[in-house]
């Protein structure tokens, strides 16, 4: 043992001497702390020794070992073998060869399997190129990185030990137990388990998939932020949108700019700059906001025709809530309970007096301009300040009671057995939904337009009601009212409801209007095609009569109820019922201030002309099918560095 002491000891010495005088400051030198066993060896024009045994060295406060090792002192460099291992702080690199460079501080360390490890994370590789001056590390060949609950793999990337940052770069692939995670480049800080996407990236998970260009994810919180083209994938919806903010754990989604919300299941289509979604059962979209919704039909020659309905309004807003009817009652049923009688007004809709038979007007658009069907999602939510806003608006709205022909109650169809023989009571849901339009609202199809200030739809009756100022228009008709109300009965139109101040006007031509003004007006539809209307209390109508294409009198009727049949879109009858008073003068006789009744006023500059001037949004194709065949990671490299025993 004194030998060997005396070997090492002169081996140090060696190294002392044969190393060149240096600058401090140009290079840092590498020092030998300790081998069992040393040796000069010549190699040809380069200098430099054998260490065996225990080998240790130190440069840049990182700490070497090895089981043996080259020394080339006038190269400031080293070649080791063996368990090769380096330390620096909580930093660890594990290898079976190494190179290194003194001068540039660089440890190229190779070998069946190459492992760094630090506090937070541990990189396994084939090939690893490690700094020690800035603690940064390089890998090529593949590699994978693993921390407690998240594995990524690379064909390339870099490591920064002091930062816990792994930069990914080629075919980067990430896996926890909630995602699968494709892209091309992706940056991941190992101590707060964030991930940040910086080039096309997928995503996949239990509920379906998602993809952007720019985004992060942060692991603790669940919490996403997809940016460049972010579009995401459910089993019933999809979305796009130029910047979303993903919440997983509380359900809470932000989208902005160029939104668009697809649901083929209903036919709905959503747009804006700027939506809010909580837990599903929460949605507002404001910021030029607009829904189309579309509806397929299969004409006479088997030929596939879609009929769309575009809306928009300042604000849409979705709301799900408990229904205290249905909890009220007996909470051990989950589906749908008997409900014997329901107040209208506590049901927020449900259970509105309906007539016995199905109506609506013939001036009035088909089945299909009824307000689109509300966005999909179902939940819990308290009622906003716009919700109360509405209902203060129907509060302010008085109720007309109608005639006792009109008042019997419509029934949905049932849950309960009937085999009893019994007609049994409508039923009602464990949830109440709601789709509101708030403000500025305009409607438009291809055979009818509308507007209105606000307008809200009880999902649950498929009852829609329109406030403040609305007009409906038809060709060549024009209907307006205080408040009017559409009912459907199995996603068809059923009846229409103008109340209050109920005019319509017909235009002959652009000075003279038929006119018919009332109280109220309901019409009824069937197979989607008006047939009847009734027009209740103070009827007062002015009609235009013509001969060979010429107008040539006016005819002025009073009566206090009326009936209309239509057939084909065209009025066939019209019946005065009662108290009829009827005048007809030459039109000429009658001043044009006449040809007036009280609050005639034609609205067609408020009338939306085209589809654009309610909703000029690109709709952009679904991408179900496309998605559905992208591969999802399968870890290759992973899985090849895990085969090394």
């Amino acid at each position: 043992m004194k030998g060997l002491h005396w070997r090492c000891l002169l081996a140090g010495v060696l190294i002392t001497v044969i190393l060149p005088a240096q600058n401090p400051g140009e290079r840092k030198l590498v020092k030998i702390l300790h081998a069992d066993k040393a040796k000069s060896l010549p190699f040809s024009d380069r200098a430099g020794n054998r260490l065996i045994g225990h080998v240790q060295l130190l440069h840049n406060d990182a700490v070497m070992t090895c089981d043996s090792m080259y020394h080339y002192s006038s190269e400031n460099a080293v070649e080791a073998f063996g368990h090769v291992y380096i330390v620096k702080n909580s930093t660890h690199l594990y290898g079976d060869t190494l190179y290194y460079d003194g001068n540039t501080s660089l440890a190229r360390v190779r070998g069946k399997l190459v492992r760094l490890e630090d506090s937070s994370a541990i990189l396994r590789t084939f090939n690893l190129d490690y700094n020690t001056k800035n603690n940064i590390g390089y890998f090529f060949g593949g590699g994978t990185l693993a921390d407690k609950e998240n594995v990524l793999e690379s064909k390339k990337g870099y490591y920064y030990s002091d930062l816990k940052l792994a930069k990914f770069h080629g075919e980067v692939e990430m896996h926890n137990d909630t995602y699968d995670i494709h892209s091309d480049s992706l940056h991941y800080y190992t101590q707060t388990e964030t991930a940040v996407f910086l080039s096309s990236t997928s995503i996949w998970h239990k509920d379906g998939y998602l993809s952007c260009r720019r985004g992060w994810y942060d692991r603790p919180r669940d919490y996403f932020h997809f940016a460049q083209d972010a579009y995401v994938l459910s089993e019933k919806q999809e979305m796009w949108a130029d910047s979303i903010f993903y919440e997983r754990t509380i359900g809470k989604s932000d989208l902005y700019r160029n939104i668009q919300m697809l649901d083929t299941t209903r036919s709905l289509l959503v747009f804006g700059d700027e939506a809010h979604l909580l837990n599903e059962q929460d949605v507002t979209v404001t910021r030029n906001p607009s829904t189309a919704y579309y509806e397929e039909k299969e004409d006479e020659n088997h030929q596939i025709k879609r009929d769309t309905v575009f809306l928009c309004a300042d604000t849409l807003k979705y709301i799900s809530l408990k229904n205290p009817a249905f909890y009220g009652t007996d909470t051990s049923k989950t589906d749908t309970v008997i409900l014997q009688q329901t107040d209208t007004t506590a049901m927020g809709g449900r259970g509105t007096p309906l007539p016995p038979t199905a109506t609506a007007d013939s001036l009035l658009p088909p089945a299909d301009l009824a307000p689109p069907r509300p966005m999909p999602f179902t939940g819990i939510m308290v009622l906003d300040s716009l919700q109360r806003d509405l209902r203060r608006l129907r509060a302010e709205i008085p109720q007309k009671t109608p005639s006792p022909v009109y008042s019997a109650m419509f029934a949905r169809k049932p849950a309960a057995d009937t085999s009893d023989g019994g007609a049994p009571p409508p039923v009602i849901d464990s949830v109440l939904q709601y789709f509101y339009a708030y403000r500025a609202v305009k409607i438009y199809r291809n055979d009818g337009q509308a507007v209105c200030d606000s307008m809200v739809f009880f999902v649950n009756d498929t009852l829609t009601e329109m406030f403040y100022n609305p007009v409906l228009w038809n060709t060549n008709h024009q209907i307006s009212a205080d408040k009017m109300r559409f009912i459907s009965k199995d996603s068809v139109l059923y009846r229409g409801e103008f109340l209050g101040s109920a005019l319509m006007i017909s235009e002959e031509d652009t000075v003279h209007y038929n006119q018919i003004k009332s109280r109220d007006m309901y019409a009824y539809f069937k197979d989607n095609e008006i047939y009847l209307m009734d027009v209740i209390a103070n009827v007062q109508t002015i009609f235009f009569n013509e001969e060979d294409s010429v107008l040539v009198d006016i005819n002025f009727a009073e009566s206090a109820n009326m009936k209309i049949f239509i057939k084909n879109r065209q009025v066939v009858r019209v019946k005065y019922l009662t108290d009829l008073k009827n005048d007809l003068h030459p039109l000429d006789d009658v001043p044009r201030e006449k040809q007036r009744l009280k609050g005639f006023a034609w609205h067609d500059a408020l009338r939306p002309k085209t589809r654009y001037d309610v909703c000029n949004r690109h709709i952009r194709p679904s991408q179900r099918a496309a998605v559905s065949t992208i591969t999802k990671p399968t870890f290759p490299i992973t899985r090849k560095i895990d085969a090394v025993k």
